[in-house]
């Protein structure tokens, strides 16, 4: 038999590794252009709440999923959360006939019949479910700027979108992920609480981001997105810090501030992935957003390196939550510099 660290637990290492690397470019690629396609189709009035209710799939998804580990781990293993979560790939069949391409993109390429195809079918749903008819279409539209290369995001004005874009997208998911990947040991290891009740508070905080997402929705069109991301990123920082203050005594205080914190940063994530499209052409929309995502994952990857990397140096739980405070505080900083893109047709920021 091969002992521990030999060529048997070297090639189950890989085995493991290669789907989750597959898993990981799938889903990677799979967010920024759905947010990308739901910004094209939406109204410049309400897109923030159109696209930030579909952006709600991916908290209820965690808090799904959550609520369902609680009682499949300990009943059948971890193993059958694999087998479940692959279930969803089925629906992917059906999205060639049910989604239509955006017409957008479509004139971008200059294949003009096929959008206004699109937009006919668009049109006449949208008809058939008011049961009212459509206003009149603007007599004329500024023409967006940008030859749909990748140095464009990092000319003129567009500079500073991408700066402030990737900086916040950074923020945003170093601090949830040094938090939520670290969570369910804290519980268990440090406060001692079993696997059930650990996963309970993780569900309560993934009920909490999805409370934030909901809110976000409801008023980020009546606000705006840079009011907004300022607010939740505040909120965030305050709930750290009032942790780090408290000194993180006990599961359930820990659970609550967590909670706090997961509020305000699905909230922020949501409202990213609204104003990452919006911020540059058609050209260049779908790359904008990926960009953004780039400095996401860069965040995933950093954000519980550095959290480990202070445990397993004996830091305390303070430093801990302190500077994952003063990292989403530099995030409100950094949104003080965002561009205003509210009630503004995708045209309009563009032209």
């Amino acid at each position: 038999m091969p002992g521990r660290g030999g060529p048997a637990t070297s090639s189950l290492s890989t085995a493991r590794a290669v789907p989750r690397f597959l898993q990981g470019l799938g889903i990677g690629g799979v967010v920024p252009v759905a947010a990308t396609y739901i910004n094209e189709i939406a109204r410049s009035d309400n897109r923030g709440r159109f696209v930030l209710l579909y952006e709600m799939i991916f908290p209820a998804g965690l808090s799904a999923a959550t609520l369902v580990a609680v009682w499949v781990i300990p009943h059948y293993g971890w193993r059958a959360m694999f087998l479940i979560g692959a279930l969803p790939v089925l629906i992917a069949a059906l999205l060639p006939r049910k989604v239509p391409e955006s017409p957008r993109w479509l004139l971008a390429k200059g294949r003009t019949e096929e959008a206004e195809a699109v937009i006919a079918r668009i049109e006449r749903e949208v008809e058939e479910s008011t049961r009212e008819p459509l206003p009149a279409p603007r007599a004329e539209i500024p023409d967006e700027k940008g030859t749909g290369r990748l140095a464009d995001l990092f000319r003129g004005r567009y500079l500073r979108r991408t700066a402030v874009l990737s900086g916040l997208w950074f923020v945003a998911y170093y601090v949830n992920h040094g938090i939520a990947t670290w969570l369910p040991s804290l519980y268990t290891d440090t406060f001692g609480l079993d696997l059930t009740t650990a996963l309970t508070f993780s569900l309560i905080s993934n009920a909490m981001g999805l409370l934030g997402n909901f809110l976000m929705a409801l008023f980020i069109d009546r606000i705006g997105r840079r009011p907004s991301l300022i607010a939740a990123l505040t909120g965030a920082s305050a709930a750290l810090a009032a942790l780090a203050v408290v000194g993180a005594s006990s599961g359930p205080q820990v659970a609550l501030f967590a909670s706090c914190t997961t509020f305000c940063i699905f909230a922020i994530n949501a409202g990213l992935y609204l104003y990452s499209p919006e911020l540059y052409p058609t050209r260049n929309r779908a790359k904008g957003a990926a960009f953004g995502g780039l400095w996401n994952r860069l965040g995933v990857i950093i954000g519980p390196v550095v959290v480990g990397g202070i445990i397993a140096a004996g830091g305390s739980l303070r430093l801990v939550f302190a500077q994952l405070a003063v990292v989403a505080a530099v995030g409100a900083v950094i949104a003080f510099f965002a561009v205003e893109t509210k009630g503004k047709t995708l045209e309009e920021l563009n032209s």
